[in-house]
């Protein structure tokens, strides 16, 4: 059985007094354009009911006994998510934002990025996979270029090519 949700609140409320920096006093009748208007000093607190709706969105959205996101959120432009905090020497961080995601290591380098405008994929690690489907790989400096489009592996020792396996 679920345990029921505790509220709490306040033992008084008390009126709150409203600053007025015109230097009019309160409660006095003034004339505008032929129209009465009376000045208050307080605000008649009521009840405030915002336990229900805050417990609807966290019960709906997040399931805090076993930290799990169950809504679906979308952020803002501006919006981002980090997820950790870079401190150099201790920790890194991954940023995920609408144009892109980046890892940054405990020194601070990039470890992998994917920019979300470009399409550009960055990663400083192994790169480990099943399968790789690619037009071409160009490995290291260029000087090795594997053309799946031209079905030609070319050797180049930087102003011409030395080997060329395949169509020329």
């Amino acid at each position: 059985m679920a345990d029921k949700i505790k509220v709490y609140y306040p033992a008084t409320l008390t009126d709150t007094p409203i600053a007025f920096d015109d230097g009019l006093p309160a409660n006095t009748d003034y004339t505008n354009d032929n129209k009465d208007i009376e000045r208050i000093d307080t605000v008649e607190v009521g009840q405030v009911y915002r336990t229900i709706y805050a417990t609807e969105v966290v019960s709906v959205s997040f399931d805090t006994s076993k930290s799990r996101i169950l809504g679906t959120f979308t952020f803002a432009e501006s919006g981002a998510i980090q997820i950790g905090k870079y401190v150099n020497g201790e920790s890194g961080q991954i940023q995920i934002t609408p144009n892109g995601i980046v890892a940054t290591n405990a020194s601070g380098d990039t470890t992998f990025a994917l920019d979300g405008t470009t399409g550009d994929a960055t990663f400083s690690g192994t790169l480990t996979s099943g399968a790789i489907i690619t037009g071409a790989i160009d490995v290291g400096d260029n000087s090795v270029i594997i053309d799946g489009i031209n079905k030609r592996i070319v050797i180049n020792d930087g102003t011409t090519n030395r080997i060329v396996i395949g169509e020329v």
